[in-house]
């Protein structure tokens, strides 16, 4: 009986310690932590939710070396990706797997609104601008054609409305200056119209009616013509200026036939280009009559514009120098802007002032004396009070056939700084607007 027992009491605390072997070895394994949902904000801020029981996160950029931090957002530049995992502490929580990759894509940059700045050591000057539809303009200007040199072309960009205004694209080259013996060597200032145009077989868009001229001292200008199928496209010029000068009989000083701005008024071929002619005796407005839907049969009529009026002007005999027209079809009245005259008497010799004015359709057609003109504005440097001393080369935004748009009339202008101020007074020259509303 007692070795009995003894069996028991030994049997009894063999079973009692397999139980303690059993129980410890039940040891909980490690948990693994969740792994991290990155996103990327606007600015480019990755940032994550906390992850329970994280000691850190550690994160790779474009998959390159592993960075531990002790927060929860990281700031990416532009097209930089991330991955995040959550880090244990390595006896109860294990690392997590590694998040989807995310990547901050930067905005495209905001676009610039209104007229194009022109860069260090270029102009901007003698603009034209026509509106084709309610989306799209083109702003037609003379520039350099390379930096701080004075050696004209006409540029053309397109403008695409949007919400803050109209976006202005890059610039492209319209009509340059021909070679050494071409009558067009130094481009002046152009205009630009739509409507049909044959020559041969090619039936044309667009026209641009331009001034240029041979004389290496900007004198004797004449007016010629380029086409195109599209404003953006290639521009064929014509051979021989339409609108001539003759410096032998009106004087190789003279600054000829310049400033040309066309009006379609037919809104097909019936092209009326207005300019300046200037003499000996002074800068008086002139028209240009023609029928172009036959560019190899142009005959052409020319009449002196009427200069009654109100107008303002400061010489014995009123001016008409650098204007601009556009067509009021529905009043049967054309308008237009003209610098004052004389012009400012120290460098540069730009007007420090600018004249809106309309006159009756129909004085234009007649040797006899009406009303003549009707001031509707004058603007001078104070007016505008934009920091430059002079104010030129206006120009009225237009339909794309030289019609004057409904509502208030839109003026484009020149500025540029003084000789005074600015030894480079040339190259600062840029384009402004403002607004002429009826009363």
């Amino acid at each position: 009986m007692k070795k009995f027992a003894k069996f028991f009491a030994v049997a009894l605390v063999a079973v009692m310690a397999l139980s303690v072997l059993v129980a410890c070895d039940t040891t909980k394994e490690p948990t693994k932590l969740a792994t991290p949902v990155v996103t990327v904000d606007e600015n480019g801020v990755a940032s994550w939710k906390a992850i329970d029981n994280a000691t850190a996160y550690a994160y790779k950029i474009d998959g390159g070396k592993e960075t531990v931090i002790n927060k929860t957002s990281v700031t990416l530049t532009n097209g930089q990706s991330i991955t995040v995992k959550a880090v244990g502490n390595g006896t109860d929580y294990t690392d997590s797997d590694y998040s989807a990759a995310a990547t901050y894509k930067a905005a495209d940059p905001k676009p610039t609104t209104g007229l194009p700045t022109p860069a260090a050591g270029f102009y901007m000057t003698n603009a034209d601008l026509v509106q084709e539809n309610d989306t799209t303009r083109y702003l037609v200007y003379t520039t350099n054609e390379t930096a701080a040199d004075n050696y004209n072309r006409i540029a053309i960009r397109k403008g695409v409305k949007t919400d803050d205004g109209y976006v202005y694209g890059e610039e492209s080259v319209a009509v340059e200056g021909g070679d050494d013996n071409a009558w067009d060597t130094y481009i002046g200032s152009a205009s630009i119209v739509k409507g049909t145009f044959a020559k041969g077989e090619e039936t044309y868009n667009w026209l641009i009616a331009y001034c240029a001229t041979n004389d290496a001292e900007d004198r004797a200008f004449q007016i010629g013509i380029a086409v195109a199928k599209d404003p953006m496209g290639t521009w064929t010029k014509l051979d021989a200026p339409v609108i001539t000068f003759d410096k032998n009989t009106y004087g190789a000083t003279s600054m000829g036939c310049y400033a040309p701005s066309v009006v379609n008024y037919n809104k097909e071929s019936g092209i009326r280009i207005f300019y300046t002619y200037a003499d000996t005796y002074g800068h008086f407005a002139y028209l240009w009559d023609a029928n172009l839907a036959d560019l190899t049969k142009i005959d052409g009529q020319k009449a002196m514009l009427p200069t009654n009026g109100n107008l303002s002007g400061g010489d014995a005999e009123l001016m008409f120098p650098n204007a601009d027209f556009a067509y009021d079809e529905t009043n049967k009245k054309f308008v237009a802007v003209k610098d004052y005259s004389p012009s400012a008497g120290t460098k540069p010799n730009y007007a420090d002032r600018f004249e809106l004015a309309e006159i009756a359709e129909n004085e234009l057609y007649t040797i006899e004396i009406g009303k003549g003109w009707t001031s509707l504005k004058l603007w001078d440097t104070f007016d505008l009070d934009n920091g430059y001393e002079r104010a030129y080369s206006a120009c009225i935004v237009s339909d794309a056939y030289g019609h004057l748009l409904a509502g208030d009339i839109e003026l484009v202008y020149n500025v540029c700084d003084t000789a005074e101020g600015n030894a480079d007074y040339l190259y600062s020259q840029k384009l402004m607007t403002v607004t002429y509303t009826a009363e």
